[in-house]
């Protein structure tokens, strides 16, 4: 019977210390929120603004675009989507020309929606740091189209006059390369950031 008490007791007092304590529950979770770019494209080239929807365009190897982020915070993920006829590699490339850090990597993408893969480094960003999103397309591709991309262009073609400011984002330059030609400030790429802001 002593042996079942002091049994008791001992798990009523482990018990008892493993509970979570109401502190316990403030403790604020680092969520990437990844439409934090794709939003911020999404409202400020808007067909109300004299932009596109998103569309497959620009068969060239190399697109590209560069945003200052007006808040403090992590750059968490890369989101992009291929093309219906591609199912092959990108290079992704994201820099900060601030603080010269550099993040590459080869990936794949869904062919039907934006797909976001998680960056395997800490991508610090301060308010105004300046960001560099490559994507090229991995050489072995067999038609010129599938290094099409989705954009987002001027209704009237025009070209884009940046800088360009949105709520947490000001967008200022693309271009797309590849094949001896090149196009600047023509589109934007869709390539997506997931965003940790501080």
């Amino acid at each position: 019977m002593k042996i079942i008490i002091k049994t008791f007791l001992i798990l009523l007092t482990i018990t008892m210390f493993s509970c979570n304590s109401d502190d316990d529950q403030n403790i604020t979770l680092n969520v990437c929120d990844e439409s934090y770019v794709s939003t911020e494209m999404t409202h400020t080239f808007s067909t109300a603004n004299g932009y596109t929807n998103l569309t497959e365009a620009k068969p060239l190897e190399v697109h590209h675009y560069a945003m200052r982020i007006l808040e403090d915070g992590v750059i968490c993920s890369i989101g992009y989507q291929n093309p219906t006829n591609y199912t092959g590699t990108y290079t992704i490339k994201i820099t900060n020309n601030n603080n010269g850090f550099i993040y590459e990597d080869v990936l794949s993408f869904s062919q039907t929606e934006l797909e976001y893969h998680t960056i395997s480094q800490v991508l610090n960003v301060e308010a105004g740091d300046f960001i560099s999103v490559w994507r090229t397309i991995t050489p072995g591709y067999t038609d010129i189209n599938q290094a099409n991309g989705t954009i987002i262009n001027k209704m009237d073609n025009s070209a884009f006059t940046f800088p360009i400011t949105g709520v947490n984002v000001k967008f200022l330059s693309s271009s797309f390369e590849g094949g001896g030609s090149a196009e600047y400030d023509t589109a934007i790429p869709h390539i997506a950031l997931g965003f940790n802001a501080d």
